[in-house]
């Protein structure tokens, strides 16, 4: 990494605490990058990621080890149980507290991940979403155990088609809650995101995208799924399942996992398909997240031509300036 002045902020007072987010899909290298902003500000990282909160879920979920957490304090990764129902709107509440608690240290909250909707929530707010009967649920449920998951994923598809190409067909939690939303009120999620909401960002932030020319991040994905199953996630998924966590994990759905648990099944017959399937599936799941980030306007974007550089003095340039535009000298 090239060198740079650690930014102090001991010289500039600011109006309002900054925040910075970096955001970008599975694959793109937005951890290596964190890192690097960590050793150039006095930053600490924020989980952004609906499946990184999850304890249990570590090889297959590129959780942070034990040795990136030593160069900065990571905050919400890991910090609650698959058997847990863990919303957005708790993330946002943690969230909102754990950049206060940053704050106070003087540090500058830097908030990682993919998931485009705790993003949408962190900027705009909460949304007075309509609580759903039991009577939907339990409907909804019957369904799953009689058609299975697929089936829910579907008619979401059908009736809501636009919220449908942002989850994953195992989400079940999202996928059961916003057709819980729709057959009660005829209307989209989207459309209580969209008005009423409360509780958004009033603190001034940065937002830096990772993108990365698709035939570049396929291969990322590739190799990073080998690494991974070399790690022993095979032995992880086994675990799991010895610990009697399965039925979470598949209600969580992340990625790979579902697919692993039909291999140690014997549903799926070779080892290889298995990681052909689980690779096809990440590569969809990152053409989603694009979809979903290219619909803010907002995004700084980090263009990686090749394996690993990216530009540096632009990035460094383009969050001192930020810092001191919202600021003024002491």
């Amino acid at each position: 990494m090239d060198r740079f002045p650690v930014f102090s902020r001991g010289a500039v007072v600011f109006k309002k605490d900054p925040v910075i987010v970096l955001l970008g899909p599975t694959g793109s290298g937005k951890s290596s990058i964190a890192l690097d902003l960590a050793g150039m500000f006095p930053t600490e990282l924020v989980c952004m990621d609906s499946m990184q909160v999850y304890s249990e879920l570590k090889i297959g979920n590129t959780a942070p080890k034990q040795s990136e957490r030593v160069l900065v304090p990571h905050h919400l990764f890991g910090h609650v149980s698959i058997r847990e129902d863990y919303s957005s709107f708790r993330w946002l509440r943690e969230c909102r507290n754990t950049i206060s608690r940053i704050q106070k240290k003087g540090k500058i909250p830097l908030l990682i991940g993919g998931t485009g909707l705790y993003y949408k929530l962190f900027m705009e707010g909460i949304s007075a979403v309509p609580q759903t009967p039991p009577s939907i649920r339990q409907r909804l449920n019957r369904r799953i155990e009689e058609k299975g998951l697929l089936s829910l994923y579907r008619l979401l598809q059908k009736l809501d088609p636009n919220v449908a190409t942002t989850l994953h067909p195992n989400d079940r939690q999202r996928i059961q809650r916003f057709l819980e939303v729709r057959l009660l009120t005829g209307k989209s999620i989207r459309d209580f995101w969209d008005t009423g909401r409360s509780g958004a960002s009033s603190a001034p932030v940065l937002t830096l995208g990772v993108r990365r020319p698709r035939a570049l991040l396929r291969r990322r994905i590739t190799e990073r799924l080998n690494r991974m199953v070399l790690e022993g996630w095979l032995d992880e998924v086994s675990f799991l399942n010895k610990k009697g966590l399965r039925r979470f994990v598949e209600e969580r759905g992340p990625i790979g996992y579902g697919i692993f648990f039909r291999y140690l099944d014997g549903k799926i017959a070779t080892h290889s398909d298995a990681i052909e399937l689980v690779d096809a599936a990440t590569r969809k799941y990152a053409k989603r997240q694009m979809t979903w980030f290219q619909t803010f306007s907002n995004i700084e974007w980090i263009e990686i031509q090749d394996e690993m550089r990216y530009n540096q003095r632009d990035v460094y340039k383009c969050i001192v300036e930020f810092l001191e535009n919202g600021s003024h000298k002491s």
